[in-house]
């Protein structure tokens, strides 16, 4: 009897790529890890192997599977696959509001992320020098990159003469 095979040798699996993590080590978009497949013996049945890891959250897993022409199989695992699809969430707000005009008011953007955390945020300068209602835009970025943004409304206040404004009431008094 010729050409009888036998391969009981598992096939060999290595990390090929995987969708880069930002300088934070998160992503905020789908991961694809692929693997490469190799047997010396029967061959593989596929040179290679994906999967695509989609969901959020952190410390995640990813495995992979080869198998050869004779039904040998090996796995690998890809493990620290962080992801995070949400924006920061912003809660802005001017202080004190309303200003009195031409005195100091600040805004402050209050963000939160869950998941990867809050990397920055900031507002933009609130300006105090015109009477009226105005708007001042804050913003957040988390640690994946992710990036929102968000307008805090804010009132500019006069008193009329022989008056003054109260902080206590946020009003103008006699």
């Amino acid at each position: 009897v010729d050409n009888i095979n036998i391969d009981k040798s598992a096939p060999g699996i290595v990390l090929f790529n995987r969708t880069a993590a930002n300088i934070n080590g998160w992503n905020n978009s789908d991961v694809t890890v692929a693997w490469t497949c190799s047997d010396a013996l029967s061959g593989p049945a596929s040179p290679s192997v994906n999967q695509v890891v989609s969901a959020e959250g952190a410390n995640q897993s990813a495995q992979g599977t080869c198998t050869d022409l004779a039904g040998n199989s090996a796995n690998a695992t890809e493990t620290n696959i962080d992801i995070d699809l949400t924006p920061p969430a912003l809660a802005p707000s001017v202080s004190p509001n309303p200003v009195l005009k031409n005195q100091p008011a600040s805004a402050s953007p209050n963000a939160s992320d869950a998941l990867s955390g809050v990397a920055t945020e900031l507002c933009g300068l609130v300006d105090t020098s015109v009477a009226g209602s105005f708007t001042v835009n804050c913003s957040a970025t988390d640690n994946a990159d992710n990036f929102a943004s968000v307008m805090a409304n804010y009132s500019v206040a006069t008193c009329s003469a022989g008056s003054y404004f109260d902080d206590q009431t946020s009003s103008c008094l006699p």
